[in-house]
């Protein structure tokens, strides 16, 4: 019995057997214990499990524990992406539809499959990419300190010049918004006059700063200028002035893509948040009603009267006069898409594929490094570039 399981019933017997002939001959339950040839502590744990089954000592299994299956996705993923951080590798798995899990436990099971080790990082670029200013207020540095002065906290933002180490300007403030810094800047400057770079008045010029917080690139119609927000809706201005004309959109109505069309609409696109799914939206640039929208859209190219909307599934084409469908097909290429001529190019994983903008029949299709997001074309050659840093080139046979 010392090195043999025991049935739970074999386990009661042993237990009321040594208690009752105990209580009978009045010898210590020790001496029995000894007597019949096991340990001490099994019999107290016996005893103490009197009535009972036996049970498993593992752990129960969570509902928030990652599934088989999510924890291989990840590490497919990172042999898809060996170059990329875990935390860059969660919110890609996010935008890729892949899992969605937080960035411990996407660390975590890398951890575990031994991928993230000292070895595995890709090259440092410190020393790489600043070049060092050669003359001194070529370059200033911005630097904002919490600090505690007598029990109350407030910030330091000092200016050093990057050639000398030379504090230019410093100041102590309760505060520090964007105008706090942009004032502190502009003392610096009047203290060295010959540091200032360029003009933000004159004729023709204007300045605009705070209230946006620009992400992406800006698009100008011919009498507005509209800025990305990110997760914020985008924002307008007028062209020649600079005064604000406020968002377009309600809040989380956002993203970074966003599209001037030919006939005056601006096509915003909301990337994936949360529970909610991609899709594009067009206003009308003068009034900013939202006039259309395009259920998991995610890039958007209009000629004439027809709309040429590329989904993570399918590229279409939709007749802009009456939102009819002209035709439809498969398509897994959904980070860019260009017209040139006659012919579609959609950016996917390690390809590119070009469409006949006819019928949608596949033209042709080619191999490049990692994900196409950027395509150009011009005097009949293509030009991709990727997320791995990769720029190809095809041209006509």
């Amino acid at each position: 019995m010392k090195s043999s399981w025991a049935e739970p019933d074999v386990r009661d017997e042993v237990v009321d057997y040594i208690r009752y002939w105990s209580d009978k001959t009045g010898i210590k339950a020790t001496k029995m214990i000894r007597w019949i040839g096991i340990h001490r502590s099994k019999y107290y744990d016996w005893a103490s499990r009197y009535g009972k089954v036996n049970e498993h000592n593992a752990w129960i299994p969570r509902d928030f524990w990652l599934a088989g299956w999510e924890k291989q996705a990840i590490i497919d993923y990172y042999y898809d992406h060996p170059l990329e951080g875990y935390r860059r590798l969660t919110y890609m798995m996010m935008d890729d539809d892949v899992v969605a899990v937080s960035p411990s436990s996407v660390y975590r099971v890398l951890t575990n499959a031994s991928l993230l080790s000292r070895w595995n990082r890709k090259p440092s670029k410190k020393g790489t990419g600043f070049h060092q200013p050669l003359r001194a207020h070529e370059h200033w540095h911005i630097d904002i300190s919490y600090i505690n002065i007598c029990g109350t906290f407030y910030y330091l933002c000092s200016i050093l010049d990057g050639f000398s180490r030379y504090i230019v300007h410093w100041e102590i403030r309760q505060a520090m918004t964007e105008a706090d810094v942009e004032i502190i800047l502009q003392r610096g400057r009047e203290k060295f006059p010959d540091a200032k770079t360029g003009a933000d008045s004159g004729a023709g010029l204007y300045s605009v700063s705070g209230g946006v917080t620009p992400m992406g690139a800006i698009l100008a119609s011919q009498t507005n200028l509209y800025l990305l927000q990110g997760r914020l809706p985008p924002y307008s201005f007028n062209r020649f002035t600079g005064s604000a004309l406020g968002t377009i959109g309600e809040r989380g109505q956002s993203g970074c893509y966003a599209l001037l069309t030919p006939d005056s609409r601006f096509v915003r696109g909301n990337a994936k948040f949360h529970e909610a799914g991609y899709e594009l939206a067009e206003h009308n640039t003068e009034s900013k009603d939202h006039i259309a929208t395009h259920p998991n859209g995610r890039r958007l190219v209009v000629s004439g009267n027809t709309a040429y909307l590329l989904t993570k599934t399918s590229l279409s084409a939709i007749r802009r006069n009456n939102g009819s469908l002209r035709w439809s097909v498969p398509c897994d290429c959904p980070y860019a898409l260009i017209l040139a001529g006659d012919v579609l190019f959609a950016g996917g994983t390690n390809k590119v594929i070009a469409y006949s903008t006819t019928n949608g029949n596949e033209l042709w299709c080619r191999t490049v490094n990692g994900r196409a997001r950027g395509l150009a074309a011009a005097d009949g050659r293509l030009f991709v570039s990727t997320d791995t840093g990769s720029i190809h080139m095809f041209a006509n046979d």
